[in-house]
């Protein structure tokens, strides 16, 4: 098993308004999982100045994490208490790996397009036209 890392960012065509200011872009970082034909992803997305995971090291413990990933799940989980959003990601990849087909996480009548689930709504922040 073999894994790498990514980021992307995301450039918004509207500003996003959030708790803690404006948004025009977002960085994310995606895990890719690989074992022999099968491929997994997760994306670990981190929100500067709102996300809790320390920024100062955070590439360098996604480094850590693919370079380890032969480790597994349970042991590298347990090192990433400070890092939600990595171990969000790190947890999607390895049930995206072990999916049936990759983007299916947890079956579900509402994966098969058979139900709705109910929601909260989103508020959306910006200005009333956007």
């Amino acid at each position: 098993m073999k894994a790498f890392y990514f980021k992307h960012i995301l450039n918004f065509h509207y500003p996003s308004g959030t708790s803690r200011g404006v948004l025009n872009q977002k960085e994310s970082w995606f895990i890719i999982i690989y074992r022999e034909n099968k491929t997994g992803v997760g994306e670990c997305s981190l929100i500067k100045g709102l996300s809790p995971d320390p920024e100062n090291n955070y590439e360098q413990t996604l480094k850590k994490v693919c370079d380890n990933i032969s480790d597994g799940f349970d042991n590298l989980s347990s090192r990433l208490n400070s890092y939600p959003s990595i171990l969000f990601g790190l947890e999607t990849a390895f049930r995206s790996l072990e999916s049936s087909d990759s983007v299916t996480l947890f079956s579900s009548e509402f994966t098969k397009n058979q139900d709705s689930i109910p929601i909260n709504g989103l508020i959306w922040m910006g200005q009333k036209n956007s």
